[in-house]
This record gives C-alpha cells, structure tokens and sequence, in this order.
C-alpha cells in the first residue's frame, strides 16, 4: 500500500491487484468505544484506532471495499494504482468528524444518521 497527495488530501492506494473477496487491510490499533477521526468500526461499540497507513482510506459513495469481520475486503477488482475506498455511511455507526462528501454532496456521518 502507498500513501499519496491528491489534491490537498492525502488516500491510501493499492501497490498490488486484487480480486473481489480478498482481503485488503487488517486493522490494527488501540480498540475504543468512541470513533475517532483515524479509527474503523469493525463491531458495534468497536473502533480501532488506526496509527498506520490504514488511517488514509478515504469514503468513496463509490468504494471498492468494504468492512467486514473486522476487515477491509475488495468488493471488486482493484488494480495497481486505484486508490482503497469504502462507504463510511455503510460501516460507520457514527463519524466524530462528519462531512459533505465531494462527489454526491451528501452529509457523511454514519448509518445511525442517514436514517
């Protein structure tokens, strides 16, 4: 994985292809209660706080990942170069840091929020 500067925000991007299914990214870090900015959900109640290059996975409305069993998984191929994106509406209970997405102009905030 590469961590790359795109217009002003950096994203985390593939450094190998993948398959729909495959695992892409394991969280590691400190398991909180609360979401922070850098965390992922991967339970209920259960955010690990990301400190590694994991922490720059951006929200796409059109990822090519998604959080599952505690995991990031490819929901389609990904290529050398795309850029590792998921949902934050879809894995997020709640976002600390909510936001207008750049692509749809939505309010990113968390499923329990879209409601």
């Amino acid at each position: 994985m590469i961590v790359k500067e795109v217009d002003l925000m950096k994203g985390l991007f593939s450094s190998k292809n993948y398959s729909a299914g495959e695992v892409v990214y394991i969280p590691k870090g400190e398991i909180l209660s609360q979401p922070t900015r850098e965390s992922i959900q991967v339970a209920p109640g259960r955010h690990i706080n990301i400190k590694d290059e994991g922490q720059f996975i951006n929200h796409s409305c059109r990822p090519n990942c998604e959080v599952k069993g505690g995991k990031v998984i490819a929901i389609r191929p990904i290529i050398i170069g795309d850029e590792i994106t998921f949902d934050y509406n879809h894995s997020e209970d709640r976002l600390s840091n909510p936001f207008i997405c750049n692509c749809c102009n939505r309010l990113i905030s968390g499923r329990l929020s879209v409601r």
